[in-house]
C-alpha cells in the first residue's frame, strides 16, 4: 500500500511539473542567414538561459507559464527581446548587427568576455559596417571617430596613434595588439601601422580601452589599448575582394577567403596590397633649407671598436636618392603587403583552438626627433591560442628586419641603420568563479616576453652583445559583487625587466555603480610603470653630419651612469689645440701659448741670445684667459654642466577616473571620462654633456699683452732699463702678435660653438668632437586633468551621430611660471588642449550608404627636436559615399580632407592635402 501511495504521489508530482514546463526551441541567425554560434538566450529577470550550439540552434525547458519574455543577445548585434504566448514554441530569431549598444560584449577591458556596462574601464567599440564606411587605406585611421582617440597624420601613409594627452612622434604609448597578439616590438614601442597586416575586409571590430593598463596588459600601457579583432572562419565564411585607386597614385587589392569545412573546423587566407605616393617636402619652397642638410646617397657605415666610425669612408649601397630628380632626396612613394592564415579548430561550444601565421612587407618615411628616416621591413609570424572554459593561453613568435640591400636609414646622416628583432612572447590564463566570496570573478596569469635584437653595431654599437630586451611578469585581477548593483575589483600585477635592478608594481582598483541595465557610474584607479626602452637603454650612434665639419651629434642610451671622471676634459676645436679641464672660466692663453710656441720661435733670429730669451719662452707658461666659456645645451641653449648622468628610472603615471556610460531613451548614448594623470620620472632626449661657446675672446690681443709684460719684467731682471727690455722684446713679441693673430682667426669662427665634455660615453676620436645625445633622467612630477566626452545618437540601426570631444587642462610647463609644477625643464605634452570630431555614418545591409566628418584641432606647441613649435590649426572634412547592390557588390568614393585645407601635422613636416579614393568590394 505504501509503495502505491508513493508511485502516485511521484506520478501526481511529474505531471505537474510538466504541465508547468514550457519549452523554447529554435535558432539564432544574422541579417544574411549565417549561423550565429554562442548566442545567448535568457529569460528575462531571471539568470535562466542557453546558448546556441555550433548549428545555431538552442533548447530551453523552464518551468515557468506564459506568457514571458526571453532576450537573445549576441556580441556586435542588437540585443532582441521576445515575447512568448506557448508552452511549446519554435523561433528562428534574426539579430541585426549594431554598432555600439549596452549589451555589447567585450574583451579586452578585463581580458575577459563581459558587457560593455560592466567594465570597469572606458570602452568604446568600432564595428565592421563603421570601418567599411569610414575613408581610410589603413583602418588604424578609422580610431579618429571614437572619443578620446587622435590620430596623427604625418604624411599620406604614416599615422600614429595618441590618447589622452601623451602623444610620441616614432614610438606610442598606446598598446595596439590583434587577436590578442602585440603589434609593437617589446623595448622599442614602436607601431607601424601599415605594416602589421591590418585589413578593412578582414576586421569583426575594434575595441578601444582608454586609460592605463598596466596591471594586466603589462609596462608601459599608459594611456590605453587598442585590440583589432578579425572575422574567424567558422562564423565569417565567405570570400571577399577589394580593389581601391585614386589621389596620390594610390591603388591597393585585397582578398579575404574562409571556408567553414564543418562545424568544428574552418580555415580563412588574407592579403592585400597597398602603394601610393607621399605628402613631400617641396624643395621649390622654404622646405629647401630643411631639404639640403639630408644626404643624397646611402651608406654602409664603417665599425671600428664595435661603433659607428664616421671617419672612416663607408660602403655607398646608394649614390642617388633622389631617384625622380625633384631635388629632395626623401622617398615620396610607399608600399605595404600582407598574407596570412588562420585555422580554427572547434570542437565543443567551450574550447577553441587557433593556429595563425603570416608574412608582412612594406617600406615607408617616419618621423622622429632627429628628423626623418626610410624604414623597409620584412616581418614574419606565427601565433597559437587556445581558450577552454576559464583557460586562455597563447604563444607567438615575430621575426623582424630589413633585407641587406634597403637598410632602414635616417636621411641626417645617410648611414644605415636599423635593428632586426626575434620577438617571443607567451601568456597563460585562468578564470574562475567564488561564489562563496561575494561572487567572486577571479583572473590569474601570468606573461613573459623575451626580445634579441641584432643592429650589426649600427643602432646599439657598442651595446650590440647586451642589447636583449625581456620582460616577465605575473597579474591577478577578483571582481567582487559588493551589492547587486555595485560592483568592486580589485587588480595588481608585478614585472620584472632585465634593464631594471628592481620589479614594478601596477595595482588597479574599481568601483562600478550598475544604476541599471543602461546607466553605469565608474570609479578607477589606475597605475602603470614604464621601464626605459631598449632604444632608451642601448641607443650607441651618430644623429647628424658633421657639423660645423668638426662637431658630431652622438646618442649614447642609458646603460651606464654617465661619467666625466675619466674624460675631465673639454675637447677643443679646431683640431689641434689641447684640451683643457673642465671648469675653466675662460681659454686659458697657455693653451694659446703652446699652440704657437714652436711657429713662433721658428721667426726669431736672437744671435747668441745673451739674455737666454729662448730658454725664458721655453720655459714660460702665461697665466690668465681670453674671453668668458660658458657651457650650454645644444638642443635648446640654456645652460649646461659636465655633471654625472644617471640611468633612466621608471616612469609612472597614476590616474584617477570618473566615468559615466549610460543609454538614454534607447536613442542616446553618453560617454563621459573625467580624469586626473599625475606623471612623475620623466625622460627627455638632449644633450647629456655641455657643449662650450667662447664670448669676448681675444686671443692675439690678450696673447701679446700678457706676453710683452711678462718678458719685459725678464728682462729688466736680467738688468735691462725698461726701454732696452721693449726694445729687446720687439721682434720676439712680433713673432708671436703674426702667430697669435693667425690662430685668433681660425679660432674666431667656432666661438659660438668651441668645444665639449665628451665624457666616457662617447667614441675618442682626436680628429673630431663629439658632443654627446641621450636620455637624461628627471625626477620631477607633474599633475593635469582632463575629460573625454563621446555622444552617439542613434536615429535608427542604419544611421547614428555623434560628437567627441578631448580636454586638457594643462599642457605646457615652463619653468617659472606659475604652473610649471617645479619643473627644471620645460615640457610639453604634445597635444592641444581642446579638440573636437564630430559625423554621422549611415550604414545600411545594402543600397545607399556613406558617412561624414568634420574634425578641428586648433595651434599648440610641441617640443620634438626638429619638429619643435607651433602647429597648424586643422579643420579636416572627411567623407564617402556609396551603394550596394543586390548581388554583393559594394562601390563607394571616398574623400580624406575633401576641401584640401592644407596643413602641416607638425613644423617641418610634409603638407597634407586631399585624398579622393574610388572603392569596389565585393562578397561573394
Amino acid at each position: 500500500m505504501k509503495k502505491l501511495l508513493l508511485t502516485l504521489s511521484i506520478l501526481i508530482y511529474l505531471a505537474g511539473f510538466l504541465q508547468a514546463q514550457t519549452t523554447i526551441a529554435g535558432s539564432v541567425t544574422n541579417e544574411n542567414g549565417e549561423t550565429l554560434i554562442g548566442a545567448n538566450v535568457v529569460v528575462e529577470s531571471t539568470t535562466t538561459g542557453t546558448s546556441t550550439d555550433e548549428s545555431g540552434k538552442f533548447n530551453l525547458a523552464i518551468r515557468q507559464n506564459p506568457p514571458l519574455k526571453i532576450k537573445v543577445s549576441y556580441a556586435g548585434f542588437v540585443t532582441k527581446t521576445i515575447e512568448v504566448t506557448q508552452k511549446a514554441t519554435t523561433l528562428n530569431i534574426t539579430l541585426q548587427e549594431g554598432i555600439l549598444l549596452t549589451d555589447d560584449i567585450v574583451v579586452s577591458a578585463s581580458r575577459k568576455r563581459e558587457k560593455i556596462q560592466e567594465a570597469p574601464a572606458s570602452v568604446s567599440i568600432l564595428s565592421a559596417r563603421a570601418i567599411s564606411v569610414s575613408p581610410n587605406v589603413n583602418p588604424t585611421q578609422s580610431l579618429g571617430n571614437l572619443a578620446g582617440v587622435h590620430i596623427h597624420k604625418h604624411s599620406a601613409n604614416r599615422i600614429n596613434i595618441e590618447m589622452r594627452g601623451n602623444m610620441e612622434l616614432f614610438g606610442t604609448k598606446v598598446f595596439p595588439i590583434m587577436d590578442y597578439r602585440n603589434l609593437i616590438s617589446p623595448g622599442v614601442d614602436i607601431f607601424q601601422s601599415s605594416g602589421v597586416g591590418l585589413s578593412n575586409i578582414d576586421l569583426a571590430r575594434i575595441e578601444v580601452v582608454r586609460g592605463p593598463g598596466s596591471a594586466l596588459y603589462g609596462p608601459g600601457v599608459t594611456v590605453g589599448v587598442v585590440h583589432f579583432i578579425t572575422k574567424n572562419p567558422i562564423d565569417h565564411p565567405g570570400t571577399t575582394l577589394e580593389v581601391q585607386g585614386g589621389e596620390l597614385n594610390t591603388f591597393g587589392v585585397a582578398a579575404r577567403h574562409a571556408t567553414k569545412m564543418s562545424d568544428k573546423f574552418g580555415f580563412k587566407i588574407n592579403a592585400h596590397y597597398n602603394r601610393g605616393n607621399e605628402f613631400t617636402l617641396d624643395p621649390n619652397s622654404a622646405d629647401s633649407t630643411l631639404i639640403k642638410t639630408y644626404s643624397n646617397q646611402l651608406t654602409l657605415p664603417a665599425i671600428t671598436n664595435g661603433a659607428v666610425d664616421i671617419g672612416k669612408p663607408g660602403t655607398v649601397i646608394n649614390d642617388n636618392l633622389d631617384e625622380d630628380g625633384d631635388g629632395n632626396p626623401i622617398a615620396n612613394n610607399y608600399y605595404n603587403a600582407t598574407i596570412n592564415t588562420t585555422l580554427e579548430f572547434r570542437p565543443q561550444d567551450d574550447l577553441s583552438v587557433f593556429v595563425s601565421g603570416g608574412f608582412n612587407s612594406f617600406n615607408e618615411v617616419y618621423y622622429n626627433n632627429q628628423g626623418p628616416g626610410w624604414s623597409h621591413n620584412q616581418e614574419f609570424w606565427t601565433q597559437a591560442r587556445v581558450q577552454y572554459k576559464g583557460l586562455f593561453a597563447q604563444t607567438f613568435y615575430i621575426d623582424a628586419g630589413a633585407p641587406a640591400d634597403k637598410p632602414s636609414f635616417l636621411y641626417g646622416t645617410g648611414v644605415a641603420s636599423g635593428i632586426d628583432r626575434a620577438n617571443w612572447e607567451t601568456q597563460i590564463q585562468y578564470n574562475f568563479n567564488l561564489p562563496s566570496i561575494l561572487n567572486a570573478d577571479i583572473t590569474v596569469g601570468a606573461d613573459t616576453r623575451r626580445t634579441t635584437s641584432d643592429s650589426q653595431n649600427r643602432t646599439y654599437g657598442r651595446n650590440e652583445d647586451i642589447d636583449d630586451y625581456n620582460i616577465s611578469g605575473v597579474y591577478a585581477q577578483g571582481k567582487f559583487k559588493a551589492t547587486e548593483k555595485l560592483d568592486f575589483l580589485l587588480a595588481g600585477r608585478y614585472d620584472e625587466t632585465n634593464v631594471l635592478d628592481k620589479g614594478l608594481f601596477s595595482p588597479r582598483v574599481a568601483l562600478v555603480y550598475k544604476a541599471n541595465e543602461k546607466n553605469t557610474v565608474r570609479a578607477t584607479f589606475n597605475r602603470a610603470g614604464v621601464p626605459p626602452s631598449a632604444l632608451t637603454t642601448y641607443l650607441d650612434l651618430p644623429i647628424g653630419q658633421p657639423i660645423p665639419n668638426q662637431f658630431l651629434l652622438w646618442a649614447y642610451g642609458a646603460t651606464n651612469t654617465t661619467s666625466y671622471q675619466d674624460q675631465n676634459m673639454i675637447d677643443l676645436t679646431p683640431i689641434g689645440l689641447p684640451d683643457i679641464p673642465i671648469g675653466s672660466a675662460g681659454l686659458p692663453l697657455e693653451v694659446v701659448y703652446n699652440a704657437i710656441n714652436s711657429a713662433a720661435m721658428a721667426n726669431i733670429n736672437l744671435g747668441n741670445d745673451p739674455y737666454q730669451i729662448a730658454t725664458f719662452l721655453n720655459g714660460y707658461m702665461p697665466n690668465g684667459t681670453t674671453g668668458t666659456l660658458e657651457g650650454f645645451n645644444i638642443s635648446n641653449g640654456v645652460p649646461l654642466e659636465a655633471v654625472e648622468q644617471q640611468p633612466v628610472e621608471v616612469r609612472i603615471f597614476d590616474t584617477y577616473e570618473l566615468g559615466y556610460n549610460g543609454l538614454v531613451a534607447d536613442k542616446l548614448k553618453v560617454m563621459v571620462d573625467v580624469y586626473y594623470n599625475r606623471v612623475k620620472g620623466f625622460t627627455k632626449f638632449t644633450a647629456i654633456g655641455p657643449t662650450y661657446r667662447l664670448s669676448d675672446a681675444d686671443v692675439s690681443g690678450d696673447l701679446s699683452n700678457t706676453l710683452e709684460s711678462d718678458l719685459i719684467d725678464y728682462l729688466m731682471n736680467q738688468g735691462l732699463s725698461q726701454a732696452d727690455a721693449a726694445a729687446e722684446a720687439a721682434p720676439v713679441l712680433a713673432a708671436y702678435g703674426t702667430e697669435s693673430t693667425t690662430l685668433n682667426s681660425q679660432i674666431s669662427p667656432f666661438f659660438g660653438l668651441f668645444g665639449a665634455a665628451e665624457g666616457d660615453v662617447v667614441p675618442q676620436d682626436p680628429n673630431i668632437v663629439y658632443l654627446p645625445f641621450g636620455y637624461r633622467s628627471f625626477p620631477d612630477a607633474i599633475d593635469y586633468f582632463g575629460a573625454d566626452i563621446g555622444l552617439t545618437y542613434y536615429v535608427n540601426n542604419d544611421l547614428y551621430t555623434y560628437f567627441n570631444y578631448s580636454w586638457q587642462s594643462q599642457n605646457e610647463w615652463i619653468p617659472g611660471e606659475a604652473n610649471d609644477d617645479g619643473l627644471e625643464f620645460q615640457f610639453f605634452s604634445n597635444t592641444p588642449r581642446n579638440k573636437f570630431r564630430l559625423g554621422a555614418i549611415y550604414a545600411p545591409s545594402n543600397k545607399w550608404f556613406g558617412s561624414l566628418a568634420f574634425q578641428h584641432t586648433p595651434s599648440y606647441n610641441i617640443d620634438l627636436g626638429l619638429y619643435s613649435g607651433a602647429t597648424d590649426v586643422q579643420n579636416i572634412v572627411d567623407a564617402s559615399i556609396g551603394y550596394g547592390f543586390e548581388n554583393g557588390l559594394k562601390i563607394s568614393l571616398t574623400g580624406t580632407n575633401i576641401f584640401n585645407l592644407q596643413y602641416r601635422a607638425l613644423p617641418s613636416m610634409p603638407i597634407i592635402g586631399r585624398r579622393i579614393l574610388a572603392k569596389a568590394v565585393y562578397d561573394f
